[in-house]
């Protein structure tokens, strides 16, 4: 949506155990390339090579995962990506990380340490308010700063209605 209304948006997919960004809905826009950002992290590829443009978006630039890592928390330790998010954050007005599932392991809270600001993602039909919790608390220890929280799969009779959240509940 913010690519669509002409700003300069790029998308690092940070899941390099299982990169899914591709299968996200947008279809034919969205072809997985290679070298990516495991890649990039490892020092086998230049950030030129990684930084791929979406040709039906100009202003949208995707880092696709790369080569699949079993233990990708020593690569996002790296300055490597610090230095890249550094780089997009100078050439587009929004820089998104998509993470894995805090419950894979470090990886989501590796990533989040070097951004502005974290959206929660949940899935009403599977998440647990003990594993929201413990996600709340594990983003906290890295000074995560939380924008929001999106619900996914809720049910139709949540949605006749809304609610604003303007503090954390004192129980997180």
């Amino acid at each position: 949506t913010l690519a669509t209304d002409r700003e300069k948006v790029a998308i690092v997919e940070c899941d390099l155990r299982h990169g899914a960004l591709d299968e996200s809905g947008f279809g034919s826009q969205w072809v997985r390339s290679a070298p990516g950002l495991s890649d990039y992290l490892d020092k086998q590829a230049t950030m030129r090579q990684v930084v791929k443009t979406i040709p039906s978006m100009a202003g949208l630039h995707v880092v696709w995962a790369g080569t699949a890592v079993a233990e990708p928390g020593p690569l996002l330790r790296s300055g490597r990506l610090r230095q890249l998010l550094e780089s997009l954050g100078r050439n587009h007005d929004w820089v998104i990380l998509d993470t894995p599932s805090l419950a894979v392991g470090d990886d989501a809270l590796i990533a989040s340490s070097h951004a502005n600001g974290t959206v929660i993602v949940i899935d009403a039909e599977e998440t647990t308010g003990p594993t929201l919790e413990s996600g709340f608390k594990h983003l906290r220890t890295v000074r995560a700063r939380i924008l929001g929280v999106v619900v996914n799969h809720a049910p139709l009779s949540a949605l006749d209605s809304y609610l604003y959240l303007i503090e954390e509940p004192s129980s997180l």
